[in-house]
């Protein structure tokens, strides 16, 4: 009769014919499940970086754009304080914008 144990407790030739389908059957579906697990991890690891490659480049704009703004307060400062303190600065600019003129100068034309 097949498949009962022999003398020594094994089984015979049917189950053991089973048995190892059962064992190459475990091989695949664990080789299969770590190739899954891998795609899984790779596809996970690609949308990361290339989020962090967008965050990165985000932030790269950012710090132009903040260098960009000091450097306009800067100059905006600096203005500030020559209309404050500087008169030579605010004459030139009132000559300037206004066409304004001390009492004793005269405006020349020039003749086109």
């Amino acid at each position: 009769m097949s498949g009962s144990p022999d003398a020594g407790g094994r089984t015979t030739s049917r189950w053991k014919g089973i048995r190892e389908v059962a064992e190459v059957g475990g091989f695949v579906f664990w080789v299969f499940a770590c190739l899954v697990m891998s795609v899984v991890f790779v596809t996970g690891a690609y949308a990361g970086y290339e989020k962090n490659r967008k965050i990165a480049a985000q932030m790269d704009a950012l710090e132009a754009e903040i260098a960009r703004l000091r450097a306009r307060n800067d100059a905006l400062r600096r203005e500030a304080e020559a209309l404050t303190n500087d008169p030579v600065h605010i004459e030139r600019l009132v000559r300037r914008h206004f066409k304004m003129m001390r009492d004793d100068e005269h405006a020349l034309e020039a003749e086109e």
